[in-house]
């Protein structure tokens, strides 16, 4: 449930909107990166000396938001347990026990979402502190340039004058990235669920069988839950359309799995099964 609802629309946020902005600062700061290379690319990469920080950053941001995406599903998983069981709750009188585990995966829910909130609240300020800090250092050495003579004053004054509009930029990307990390984290979880593949698998020359008569033959049929101990043991079974066969026996005997073999809810380990002559 977590993963159909919360997790795809994590993605759907990353989609319909910081794209169109991040195509804009990835333009803006190609032809800004383009004209100060041009000019100085001393004073560019000083410029650019919070770029390694915000790296590093973002690798611990997506750590911590794959986490808060597991502790959400687990947290969803609980709760609807504990709805539909309500009546299994209440008989065995289990109400403080699941209600202390509830109470757990909720407070790593809020530990994980308090911990995720101060590193984006301390993110943002520590880049623009970097940011400031490369403007103070450009102005520094740039004087130096200037009287040097490797550098013209003009040209000096207006790569000056691009900085905000460099810094821009790469703090919207900053932020594009944040909202990538999210979604790459809640992917993650979605296509976990895609790629699953079905553990029941079709012959690749099976058949569809338009038309059901309903005669269902059981020959030699064994099944067990993955242990050793099997289930049901060389079952010989046949019955025809129409015929009325009750199964008896205690409870654990098989009979739930025998008749779920039907369906082909699972495949017998050994054994055939058909359906009117088709091998199921």
């Amino acid at each position: 449930m977590s993963r159909v609802v919360n997790d795809v629309d994590s993605l759907a946020e990353v989609i319909v909107g910081p794209v169109v902005g991040f195509v804009a600062d990835i333009c803006s700061l190609f032809f800004i990166l383009y004209f100060c290379l041009s000019w100085s690319w001393k004073l560019t990469l000083l410029a650019l000396i919070a770029t390694p920080v915000l790296i590093l950053v973002t690798r611990i941001f997506r750590k911590n938001s794959l986490e808060l995406r597991k502790k959400i599903g687990k947290l969803n998983s609980l709760l609807q347990d504990n709805l539909s069981g309500i009546r299994v709750i209440k008989g065995f009188a289990r109400e403080d026990y699941e209600l202390d585990r509830f109470n757990k995966s909720s407070r790593e829910n809020y530990e994980v979402r308090v911990r995720l909130g101060v590193y984006f609240r301390v993110f943002r300020p520590i880049i623009d502190f970097l940011n400031q800090r490369g403007t103070l250092v450009v102005l520094c050495y740039g004087s130096i340039l200037v009287f040097n003579r490797e550098i013209s004053p003009g040209i000096f004054v207006i790569f000056f004058r691009y900085l905000p509009r460099l810094y821009g930029p790469i703090t919207g990307l900053s932020r594009f990235y944040n909202h990538i990390q999210q979604a790459l984290a809640s992917s993650e979880r979605v296509f976990e669920v895609l790629d699953t593949e079905p553990e029941i698998q079709d012959a690749p020359d099976a058949i569809d069988l338009e038309t059901v008569k309903g005669d269902v033959e059981f020959r030699g049929v064994h099944f067990s839950y993955g242990d050793e101990t099997e289930v049901l043991s060389d079952i010989e079974i046949k019955a025809y359309s129409g015929q009325m066969i009750a199964f008896v026996g205690p409870s654990g005997s098989g009979k739930t799995t025998l008749t779920n073999l039907i369906p082909r809810f699972y495949d017998p380990i050994k054994g055939e099964l058909f359906i009117d002559g088709h091998n199921l």
